[in-house]
């Protein structure tokens, strides 16, 4: 699994390259907590210095459709 944007080649929080924030970006974040090796400064959305569960809560703030709808 890789990122294939993230804040320097697209939307902040778009993960699919599709420049939304939705819940297939979330989903994805979220399954990619999981091995720290993908985990890059620039995802500590929450900006507490570590990349964690609690950022999914601000990487949903990001969202640009209502409700996060995909």
């Amino acid at each position: 699994m890789t990122f294939p944007h993230d804040a320097v080649y697209g939307v902040l929080g778009d993960f699919d390259g599709d420049n939304d924030v939705d819940r297939k970006d979330v989903s994805f974040f979220v399954r990619a907590l999981r091995n720290p090796a993908l985990h890059r400064p620039e995802f500590d959305f929450n900006g507490d210095g570590k990349v964690h569960q609690s950022d999914v809560s601000k990487l949903r703030n990001l969202c640009t459709r209502a409700r996060c709808a995909e």
